[in-house]
């Protein structure tokens, strides 16, 4: 039997969002409602400057508004982090 891997969450708002933007269980990443932000989490004024040369792979959803007014894009993702 294998042992089970601990479940890490990040979330810098200290649960004032009640969700974590990303959860690792194992080596999977799964990620909710992230912005392209800068160091202090200010959402930069061109989506150029939010992702650079880092663009996500597709988008297939429109929306109203996203959380924050400036924001450009939200994405939400899962990652398989490859084996040690």
């Amino acid at each position: 039997m294998s042992e089970s891997s601990p479940v890490t969450r990040y979330d810098p708002f200290d649960g004032a969002l009640s969700l974590s933007l990303a959860t690792k269980a194992g080596g999977v990443v799964y990620t909710s409602g992230m912005l392209g932000t800068d160091a202090q989490f200010n959402v930069p004024a061109d989506v150029e400057e939010e992702f650079g040369q880092n663009l996500p792979a597709s988008t297939s959803v429109r929306v109203a508004q996203l959380l924050h007014p400036s924001a450009h894009v939200e994405v939400k993702m899962i990652a398989a982090l490859p084996a040690n």
